[in-house]
């Protein structure tokens, strides 16, 4: 049975920080209730699902027993709250299972609010986030938690003391502990939050990757960790652009710290590794897409800390070595047909994702001594772009799908 994962939403007395987002996170909308053996427990999941689906469908649902899990379900507004259900089906959790392991999470975290109260109110929250509530704000989270007013969760969002930086490496000794392997993988991406107004932190007209287009928007940069037994976030990195750091007035509005400057996307994500090489958690690869995979800095910094990487790259990334220096689409061009391998990098949607992927020995460049194996991929539908670029690491590790 696969660990749950890991789920922590906060803000603190200074920055909007959000470590997980609730579309991912692993939630069971019937946490509360009981079973008596893994068996029951899935069958309450499968339970929860045709409701949610039926409840999104306007139908009426018909089980005698399914008055309770109404209620819990009664924010429920678009199919988008269904993906937690699926999870929760398809790893076979047990619900007082699960209740159980956020249970212990919370307790390991909860050291770092100072009074009952705060306690009281994080856990409150955290299991409102992680509920079917339609839109995450205050009164509605508020709502679903049984409090009659959001001031207390608006005071442990705005005004209260705790460290979130400190919460967040509680969170990765606790997905190390229960997720972390030798060949563990970290997963660099943004996402982006959609704004209505122009108060939040680095809110402003952006591309968000969650809309497909320019939106009023917040983004932020997440790492996530990955293993055999289980994924979850483990960090993240609100984007400030330029005209927010240039307005310190607007900043401090915000309760954007002072020795809060710019950094471009990429900079963050050399952030975020260099925290995960110092957290607990065990890592042996990172991958990310072509946004930060194109940073020669931040495939230099992967190959100094030992790592091994797989990162998407435009076609007219240049691969540089002694012997000289070529388009990654000329590198896959002209290697054999014998030199490729067809496998899958995981299950999609549409079940296996095949890419073709060949390996190549190259000199290494400027003061660094010996061979480095290079790996690249290309689609294997006629037509498609190759993107794909990796480095294996020294030790010669082989890549494995999570």
């Amino acid at each position: 049975m696969r660990q749950p994962a890991a789920a922590t939403h906060g803000r603190g007395p200074h920055l909007v920080n959000k470590l997980s987002d609730s579309r991912h996170a692993r939630a069971s909308p019937g946490g509360g209730r009981r079973c008596h053996s893994p068996s029951t427990g899935v069958a309450a999941a499968r339970l929860v699902l045709q409701l949610q689906f039926a409840i999104v469908a306007g139908q009426e649902p018909v089980s005698e027993c399914s008055e309770l899990t109404v209620r819990h379900l009664a924010g429920v507004r678009d199919r988008r709250c269904s993906i937690d259900v699926v999870l929760i089906v398809q790893d076979d959790v047990c619900p007082d299972v699960w209740a159980g392991e956020l249970d212990e999470a919370l307790l390991r975290v909860g050291h770092r609010f100072g009074r009952a109260d705060l306690r009281r109110r994080m856990r409150d929250y955290v299991r409102a986030l992680l509920g079917p509530v339609g839109r995450k704000n205050s009164w509605q989270l508020a709502e679903y938690a049984g409090h009659s007013a959001p001031h207390g969760f608006q005071n442990l969002l705005n005004r209260a003391l705790w460290d979130v930086d400190s919460v967040r490496d509680d969170v990765q000794a606790y997905v190390a502990e229960r997720l972390g392997e030798p060949d563990g993988v970290l997963v660099i991406d943004e996402t982006g939050f959609l704004k209505k107004g122009d108060t939040s932190a680095g809110v402003q007209r952006q591309y968000s990757g969650t809309a497909g287009r320019t939106e009023n928007c917040q983004v932020a940069v997440f790492a996530a960790y990955a293993s055999r037994r289980g994924r979850t976030l483990v960090d993240r990195e609100l984007y400030l652009p330029k005209s927010w750091t240039s307005d310190r007035e607007q900043c401090r509005a915000a309760k954007v710290p002072d020795s809060r400057g710019f950094a471009t996307k990429t900079e963050l994500a050399r952030t975020l590794v260099a925290r995960a090489l110092a957290s607990p958690l065990p890592i042996s690869w990172v991958t990310t897409d072509a946004l930060y995979g194109q940073d020669w800095h931040f495939r230099r910094m992967l190959e100094e800390a030992g790592l091994g990487y797989v990162v998407a790259v435009p076609k007219s990334q240049q691969i540089k070595s002694l012997a000289g220096c070529w388009r990654i689409d000329q590198l896959i061009g002209d290697a054999p047909d014998d030199a490729w391998e067809r496998l899958s990098c995981g299950d999609g949607a549409n079940g296996p994702r095949l890419y073709d992927w060949a390996a190549a020995m190259a000199a290494k460049g400027g003061t660094e001594r010996g061979p480095q194996k290079r790996i690249c991929s290309r689609a294997p539908h006629p037509g498609r772009n190759p993107k794909t670029h990796g480095n294996l690491p020294p030790q010669g590790r082989t890549i494995t799908a999570h």
